[in-house]
């Protein structure tokens, strides 16, 4: 956390607040997202520092006009509006850099036959292929659980015996559902304005160990892959022989 969606939520609420104000004269022309990596873009060639890049790890929040508190790490003093980053367990940062980002693809930008050509020949378990940013960027967690249940599959399914055009519909549906709800709030994430996301309400399986299946009511049960709490149900993905 915050994964793709959340960092998309991000991404939508600044713009409506910060494009084109000025930070330290250089005016800030565009923000974007790639994968799970907030981009700031401001027209300032004279200092080099073109592009600031946030990675919010895992508990860093991006809050508009908030109060500084013991955990902020930095203050950003734009002409109208202060942009406050915090981080509770330091795994974030803010860099300013014109350096490659050094990702795989964006993940909700990625065609079904370009996954495909990924995964193949690949027999590496499909969950922590999905986690590596260096295949595809943007998925974490929550989401990779979400949409290998919705594709059907189990994550210690080798990549190659995959169906890649499923589960690149999966993670589709699933993320474009996800932002339109504005994210996922487990725990820590917040949008600038404060504000919690309502996904966590569709959750299908993740962190529902315990609970009924919503397809097929066998219990949903919480498994350790790769270091990783992942959530399945056995009958809706079952593993292969």
């Amino acid at each position: 956390m915050p994964e793709l969606p959340e960092v998309e939520t991000i991404a939508r609420v600044l713009r409506q607040h910060l494009l084109g104000q000025r930070l330290d004269g250089a005016p800030l022309e565009a923000i974007s997202r790639h994968g799970k990596a907030l981009l700031f873009d401001f027209s300032d060639a004279a200092t080099g520092r073109e592009r600031l890049v946030a990675r919010l790890g895992m508990t860093g929040t991006l809050r508009l006009n908030a109060t500084p508190d013991k955990h902020t790490q930095a203050v950003l003093q734009f002409e109208r509006d202060t942009l406050v980053y915090s981080d509770i367990r330091k795994f974030g940062r803010l860099v300013w850099s014109t350096e490659p980002l050094h990702l795989g693809p964006d993940i909700l930008a990625m065609p079904a036959d370009q996954l495909a050509v990924k995964l193949a020949h690949r027999e590496r378990a499909i969950k922590p292929l999905l986690l590596d940013q260096a295949l595809a960027a943007g998925l974490g967690n929550i989401y990779v659980d979400e949409c290998l249940f919705a594709a059907r599959t189990h994550p210690l399914t080798p990549a190659s015996r995959v169906d890649a055009k499923a589960l690149s519909q999966a993670i589709t549906r699933i993320l474009e559902a996800a932002i339109a709800a504005g994210g996922s709030t487990i725990s820590d994430f917040f949008d600038p304005l404060g504000r919690a996301g309502r996904y966590q309400e569709q959750h299908q399986v993740y962190g529902r160990q315990g609970e009924p299946c919503p397809n097929c009511g066998g219990l949903i049960v919480r498994l350790l892959v790769a270091q990783r709490g992942t959530h399945i149900c056995p009958r809706c993905q079952p593993e292969l022989c």
